[in-house]
């Protein structure tokens, strides 16, 4: 079967504002990009990636569509104030002929934390969104890092949603060998304080906790700087691949 390195997309099954947030995150001709497909029930919107070329089976485009959305879900719910997004249908483009959806998993979206507004995202006088620089956005730089290095990715998956301080510790060891950026050792000392006293383990007395213990918010905003210092450290690195 002939490889096409734009045959397949990924379903974007969001509300109308997580939708318009992702198109303005994701723009071609940067990877990866959200674009618009019309067949005879009217119009939608696919994600596509370069982490979907020379695949063949569909089954396997969904497989790597849960790994990048992972990614893309860590920024956007960090950076944009979006609902988490899980791969709606897969699309196979067959040259001339119309998209064909394939349905293996059902996407939907749930409640998220509110964070902070999108870098590189402007508003104009009159309230509209806007682009800012012609370049990579932040969730696709945050993608092709996750691509670039597993550990990135499973940092990113372990704190999509709503994680618990298990999942923020496994973050946190899967992060280990990376820079800590502006984040100083005192805050790293509680966050693992914190983890291994109160939040992962039946402590049942043997540690002391922390006088101040940090919260679960607080241990998902560190580790989200871990992870933004280890995405610059890797883009920083060069294109080789750490997979």
């Amino acid at each position: 079967m002939r490889h096409e390195s734009n045959r397949w997309g990924i379903v974007l099954n969001a509300s109308e504002e997580d939708e318009k947030k992702w198109r303005i995150n994701l723009r071609s001709p940067f990877d990866p990009f959200v674009e618009e497909v019309e067949d005879e029930t009217g119009t939608y919107f696919v994600v596509k990636s370069s982490s979907f070329h020379e695949m063949t089976d569909p089954s396997e485009v969904y497989k790597a569509a849960q790994k990048l959305f992972r990614g893309l879900n860590a920024e956007m719910l960090q950076h944009n104030q979006t609902n988490y997004i899980w791969p709606g249908s897969v699309v196979e483009f067959l040259g001339n002929q119309k998209p064909r959806k394939i349905h293996i998993g059902v996407g939907h979206s749930v409640a998220s934390p509110q964070v902070s507004r999108a870098e590189g995202v402007g508003i104009d006088v009159d309230g509209n969104v806007k682009w800012q620089t012609p370049g990579p956005s932040q969730a696709q730089l945050w993608a092709q890092a996750a691509y670039l290095n597993s550990d990135i990715e499973s940092a990113m998956a372990y704190i999509a949603g709503n994680p618990d301080w298990t999942d923020l510790f496994k973050a946190y060891e899967a992060l280990e060998k990376f820079p800590k950026g502006n984040i100083s050792k005192k805050q790293i000392q509680l966050f693992t304080h914190t983890a291994n006293t109160i939040g992962r383990h039946h402590n049942k007395g043997r540690k002391t906790p922390p006088e101040k213990p940090m919260s679960v918010s607080e241990g998902r905003r560190l580790i989200l700087r871990l992870i933004t210092a280890a995405i610059d450290d890797t883009l920083e690195s060069g294109p080789e691949r750490h997979r």
